[in-house]
C-alpha cells in the first residue's frame, strides 16, 4: 500500500545520503530554513504512522533562522520523529524543544516511550545498529540514526541521546553551531518595512 511505498522511498532516500555522507559530504547546499517548516514537512510525510499521538513545538522566543540544508534536515526530523513516533506509546507525546544561545542551538525531542538504557546511547548512532532492549517487532534497518548523525556533522554540528526532560521516554539533542544559525534581528526588519 502507500504507507509501504513511503517506508521503500524513506529507505531509498537514507541509502542515498549515506553514499553522499560517506564520500565526504563537505560543499552541502544551505539555504535558510525555517525550525517549523522543517518540522511541519517532516511531519505531513509521516502523516499515515501518526495515531493520537500529540506533537509540541516549544521554540525559544526569537529562535534563529536555521541555516542549513533543508532536504538533508527534514530527513533527519523525518528519522527522529518516525522513531518518536514508532516507539512512544500510542497515544503519548511527543516535544520538540529549540533554544539557543551565543554558541548555538539546541533541538530536543522527547518521546514517551521506554527510553534508550544508558548503555546503549552511543551505539545507537552507529551503522547497522539495532537495540537489543525492549520488546522491538518494528522493523527498522539501522540506518537511520547513523544517517541523522552524519547529517548533523556535516553541519558543524552534534547529535546524542540524552537524560528526557522529565524523566521519561528518549531525548535525542541536535545541537548546531552559530555559524549555522542566521539570528532573527525584529528592529532591522522594521526598519525595512
Amino acid at each position: 500500500g502507500l504507507e509501504e511505498a513511503q517506508k521503500l522511498n524513506r529507505f531509498i532516500n537514507n541509502l542515498v545520503e549515506i553514499s553522499r555522507l560517506e564520500s565526504g559530504l563537505e560543499a552541502i547546499r544551505k539555504e535558510p530554513v525555517v525550525l517549523r517548516d522543517v518540522l511541519a514537512s517532516s511531519l505531513k510525510s509521516l502523516h499515515p504512522l501518526i495515531g493520537k499521538q500529540r506533537f509540541s513545538i516549544q521554540t525559544q522566543q526569537d529562535f534563529p533562522i536555521l541555516k542549513v540544508n533543508s532536504a538533508l534536515m527534514e530527513l533527519v526530523f523525518l528519522n527522529l520523529l518516525e522513531n518518536a513516533i514508532k516507539y512512544g506509546p500510542a497515544d503519548g507525546e511527543v516535544k520538540v524543544i529549540a533554544s539557543f544561545d551565543a554558541t548555538g542551538a539546541t533541538i530536543d525531542i522527547d518521546d514517551d516511550g521506554e527510553g534508550i538504557p544508558e548503555s546503549e546511547r552511543e551505539a545507537i548512532f552507529v551503522k547497522f545498529y539495532r537495540s537489543k532492549h525492549g520488546d522491538r517487532k518494528i522493523a527498522g534497518t539501522g540506518l537511520g540514526l547513523y544517517i541523522c548523525r552524519g547529517i548533523v556533522e556535516a553541519h558543524g554540528g552534534s547529535i546524542s541521546a540524552i537524560d528526557p526532560h522529565d524523566g521519561k521516554g528518549a531525548c535525542v539533542r541536535i545541537t548546531l553551531p552559530q555559524s549555522a544559525l542566521i539570528p532573527i534581528d525584529i528592529e532591522q526588519e522594521t526598519e525595512e518595512v
